[in-house]
């Protein structure tokens, strides 16, 4: 009778260290998960700081302000390194074009992803017969350097009826802006805007 002792203490200490090991186990996957957080916080330190960098080189070329272009010798040196970029062409004695780069210049500062200029289409025939730019105002896009296409007058905003938030939200679409930061002040789309109208 001797041996039901020794086997209730051997039951006891085996459910004992199973008890143990259901512990070491559950901490274990706490320390991976904390690992898991840590590597995760480092991934997005990581992010952040890449995207600060970019804020800063961006800020230093010129972004967040809507620049003014004087001659076609700057267009292309304005132009020629810029990842993602709108000209805005205008006419000092247009109405809308004071308009628009009014509008233009609150967005410029709100997305410094994009760098924003305007010219003089007076100052600049050349540029405006060989980028055929016939209507006023017209934005030209540009995308790595290169033009990728234009926005002749103010239909694709709204018209004379047109806002920050209407020109903002077209040049999210066109993929020029990381996305819309403004709001409409009307809360609701304009009957006659046609948001899905293409450039």
């Amino acid at each position: 009778m001797a041996v039901q002792p020794q086997q209730d203490i051997s039951g006891i200490l085996l459910q004992a260290a199973e008890i143990v090991e259901k512990e070491v186990d559950k901490r274990l996957e706490e320390l991976k998960e904390v690992d898991d957080l840590s590597a995760l916080r480092a991934q997005r330190l990581a992010k952040l700081k890449k995207q600060q960098e970019m804020r800063q080189k961006w800020l230093a070329a010129g972004h967040g302000k809507l620049n003014e272009i004087t001659d076609e010798k700057e267009f292309f040196a304005q132009t020629k390194e810029c990842e993602r970029g709108l000209v805005h062409f205008h006419r000092p004695s247009s109405e809308f074009s004071d308009i628009l780069g009014t509008h233009l210049r609150k967005i410029a500062e709100l997305h410094i992803e994009c760098k924003f200029v305007q010219i003089n289409a007076e100052k600049a025939p050349f540029l405006t017969e060989r980028l055929n730019i016939k209507i006023i105002p017209t934005l030209l896009i540009i995308e790595k350097g290169q033009t990728a296409g234009k926005i002749e007058g103010l239909d694709g905003f709204g018209g004379v009826r047109m806002n920050t938030y209407k020109i903002e939200k077209a040049l999210h679409k066109i993929k020029l802006l990381d996305d819309v930061k403004t709001s409409d002040p009307d809360n609701k789309e304009e009957d006659d805007y046609d948001d899905d109208e293409e450039f």
